[in-house]
């Protein structure tokens, strides 16, 4: 640690060893400061590469998209959009998306997404590449993730799983 660093810590009272309950409660509030703001960021990209979506599925079908996960995120997917302009069939969309460049950028997907996912006549997710530079929109079905999904084993039972954009990089499109 840089000196001055270190001549903060001692000021602060903050390098006693071992620490006291007082000191770990201020870690542990600064750590959870952080957790949000992360969070926060997370959820505002989120937002965005929702709204992508809904400008996407506008123009490929001529009609907005129900944006169903401002109500809940419960429902396993974010937009209930149709299947083509001719075809009024329930569309679930789940949107991913990320401001890190595809080689960079993952995606978590939950056990409750997988479950809608599996079960529904129709559904997608929607990869955004948000980057500063552009947008691109890779568009996979559920039997294209699949390989990239856990199995249970024994008692075990999987919450969510990280899947690298990366995988599906040659399936990304540039949008305008």
């Amino acid at each position: 640690m840089p000196s001055p660093a270190r001549q903060c810590f001692y000021e602060a009272a903050l390098d006693q060893e071992p620490p006291g309950d007082e000191i770990i409660s201020w870690w542990d509030d600064l750590a959870a400061a952080a957790r949000g703001r992360t969070a926060d960021y997370l959820a505002a990209v989120g937002r965005a590469g929702e709204r992508c979506s809904i400008a996407y599925e506008e123009s490929r079908v001529g009609r907005r998209p129900q944006w169903c996960s401002i109500e809940s995120n419960k429902s396993g997917y974010d937009l209930l959009s149709v299947a083509d302009a001719s075809d009024p069939a329930e569309l679930q969309i789940e949107v991913k998306a990320s401001e890190r460049p595809i080689s960079y950028a993952d995606f978590h997907v939950s056990r409750n997404e997988w479950e809608v996912a599996q079960s529904a006549e129709r559904y997608v997710f929607h990869l955004w590449s948000l980057t500063p530079t552009n947008k691109k929109l890779a568009v996979l079905s559920p039997e294209e993730v699949l390989a990239h999904v856990p199995t249970e084993n024994g008692r075990g039972q999987w919450e969510s799983v990280i899947i690298p954009f990366s995988v599906f990089g040659d399936m990304f499109k540039l949008e305008v």
